[in-house]
């Protein structure tokens, strides 16, 4: 260090002389200059073991007085430190190593979005304090961050596994775009964000393709898949599932088929889940025979069919009304070891009932109740509304007092089936000792109830039974509108 220090000292002190002379040559000066030039090079690689120097060491204001037309080399300026421009992007990590980011002072950092990029990328082996410079950066620095800086945030923290702050930082460049100014290609932008340096983790396309359909962007998503596959990348089985599940929602069934297709292609597996969401999908489109197709083509690709997807497609046949073909299924359930669940009997239920055959739906739902299924106001109400339509009040009345004893609450629409179906036959007293039963058991009743009867009431020249009804109303806290005061003007 010693010899180090005289060597630049009689570099320094030789090039003063040769400065100060009063007419020096011109070779004479142009040979001492690139002789000090070729001097500080070679100090180069040892300059840098050495402490910070002191404005005052290598100060060129002497210099600047006596020789105002030789400035100081380029070369020499980028080599010195200069005290007004540190090099920012090493003290920031310096310091980041040690503490949070928070605690940085922001009134004296002169950084661009390359600089944030840069910054990021020294950060990678600690991903966490990668994220929490980012997330300082965005509020302290004055800079709207770039795509190219959410994608270097994204790919750092996807190649760390930690996939759900990876997901919350893509959620939020996808959907703060506008916001953020950027309208770059985010797809491209964690495609290049490899040459920079970053590592790269191909998992982050099918973060974005799960991103774009949580926002409801199913379009992009589906774009974003095309060009995943395109550059010779494969999505995960989840990610084409959850791709489906989007498309199929928004009734996109043939690109359904097209992101199947391109599964098998980049050789993604599919599984249980797929195959059922695209039974789904031919359900939906109406399509029975081509459901039935599809599942005796997945057997022969080695997936036995589970509840779900012969509740799928048993859903599919009853939609169309062919029942024979849906308890067929239903059958064969059994016989192949797959156990009905309650979802089996409610679609069979629904469609015996739609069917016209309440008896075999009641007689479905007795089988499935003493099977130890727990039935819901749903079957009860479906069963209900039948017997109703058949005009056969005892039953429905029945089912009505079987729910209660079952603990469940009749709803609202179940107990103004029955009464509604009184009315139309002219059953008024009945349905008054009916009404006073299910008050009586705490059962709430509705306005359109009320009004209805009230309605029905008056019609028949019942006057005192409408005050009774209408005294109930209040009671139960409902307001009457102008249509049950126009109703009971005999009587108020």
């Amino acid at each position: 260090m010693f010899f180090l220090s005289l060597h630049c000292n009689l570099i320094k002190q030789s090039f003063h002389r040769a400065v100060e002379k009063k007419n020096p040559s011109p070779p004479h000066d142009q040979q001492m200059h690139r002789r000090f030039i070729s001097a500080v090079h070679s100090l180069n690689p040892l300059y840098s073991t050495l402490p910070r120097p002191t404005p005052s060491l290598f100060s060129t204001s002497s210099l600047q007085s006596s020789t105002p037309s030789l400035p100081l080399p380029v070369p020499l300026r980028s080599f010195l430190f200069d005290p007004q421009n540190p090099n920012q992007i090493d003290l920031i990590c310096s310091h980041l190593k040690h503490s949070p980011a928070t605690s940085l002072s922001q009134p004296h950092l002169r950084l661009g979005n390359s600089d944030v990029s840069k910054i990021l990328l020294r950060c990678q082996s600690d991903p966490l304090k990668a994220l929490d410079f980012f997330n300082w950066s965005k509020t302290h620095l004055g800079l709207r961050p770039t795509t190219q800086n959410y994608c270097v945030v994204v790919h750092i923290l996807a190649w760390a596994k930690k996939s759900s702050q990876a997901i919350e930082t893509l959620f939020e460049l996808v959907e703060n775009r506008e916001l953020i100014g950027s309208k770059d290609d985010v797809f491209q932008g964690l495609l290049s964000a490899g040459e920079f340096g970053c590592n790269f983790d191909p998992s982050v396309f099918g973060m974005l393709i799960k991103v774009y359909l949580r926002l409801g962007f199913v379009e992009e998503g589906f774009e974003a898949f095309q060009r995943t596959v395109g550059v010779g990348l494969a999505p995960d089985t989840r990610t084409c599932n959850t791709l489906l599940n989007g498309l199929s929602k928004v009734g996109s069934f043939e690109l359904c088929w097209e992101v199947y297709d391109a599964m098998e292609r980049a050789r993604v597996l599919p599984n249980s889940v797929t195959f059922n969401v695209l039974m789904k999908v031919i359900c939906k489109s109406g399509d029975a025979g081509k459901a039935k197709a599809f599942m005796e083509d997945m057997e022969e690709k080695g997936f036995e069919p589970d509840v779900f997807t012969y509740n799928t497609l048993i859903a599919g046949y009853c939609r169309k009304g062919r029942l024979e073909e849906a308890f067929y299924l239903f059958r064969i359930m059994g016989l192949r070891g797959v156990e009905a669940d309650s979802v089996s009997y409610r679609i069979l239920v629904h469609g015996l009932c739609k069917d016209g055959r309440v008896k075999d739906a009641h007689q479905l739902f007795n089988q499935m109740v003493q099977l130890g299924f727990g039935a819901d106001n749903f079957m009860y109400e479906l069963l209900i509304s039948g017997y109703c339509e058949e005009g056969r009040l005892r039953e429905a009345k029945s089912l009505l007092e079987e729910m209660i004893q079952n603990g469940l609450v009749p709803s609202k629409i179940g107990c103004g089936v029955i009464v509604d179906s009184h009315i139309k036959r002219g059953q008024l007293l009945s349905c008054l000792n009916y009404i006073v039963r299910l008050r009586r058991v705490g059962v709430p009743l509705s306005a359109g109830i009320y009004r209805s009867l009230i309605k029905a009431l008056c019609e028949e020249n019942r006057p005192n039974a409408g005050k009774s009804v209408f005294d109930w109303m209040l009671e139960d806290g409902l307001e009457p509108d102008l249509e049950v005061y126009n109703a009971g003007r005999g009587f108020m």
